[in-house]
């Protein structure tokens, strides 16, 4: 069976686009909290806190099974994680729940990991031109 392209989403150091597997690589945030499919699922709700999803997505874009996705969303549902949104054709959406404190809290520190990693890679850029101005 080949292979399908999956497109990835900017702003994650380790997600690269357009790449040939099945599932991303795991991201900054994950690394941190650790890699299990909760915070899989949270991570690419985070990342995509603007839009709403149906679980095929959900499931494509956390890089876990459809049944494994469907238990998370239940889970947050009930802890008031992400909220539903609307019905597309006979598919339920869902999307963050960015009005409950601790999801803010947790896209804050997320957003803070990714400036992290933006601002060391900019200094390290810096740093090779430097280098390569003084040779």
């Amino acid at each position: 069976m080949a292979k399908k392209k999956v497109e990835y989403l900017e702003g994650d150091s380790d997600m690269n686009k357009n790449r040939e597997e099945n599932t991303p690589k795991t991201s900054d945030f994950t690394r941190l909290l650790g890699v299990n499919p909760r915070i899989k699922v949270l991570n690419f709700f985070i990342k995509t806190k603007d839009f709403d999803y149906g679980l095929s997505s959900i499931a494509e874009g956390a890089g876990i099974n459809r049944n494994t996705a469907r238990e998370i969303i239940d889970e947050f549902l009930k802890e008031g994680i992400i909220k539903k949104t609307r019905i597309l054709g006979k598919s339920q959406l869902y999307k963050i729940n960015n009005e409950s404190p601790k999801i803010k809290a947790l896209i804050k520190f997320h957003d803070e990991i990714i400036n992290e990693n933006i601002d060391f890679a900019v200094n390290q850029v810096k740093k090779e031109e430097c280098d390569v101005n003084t040779n």
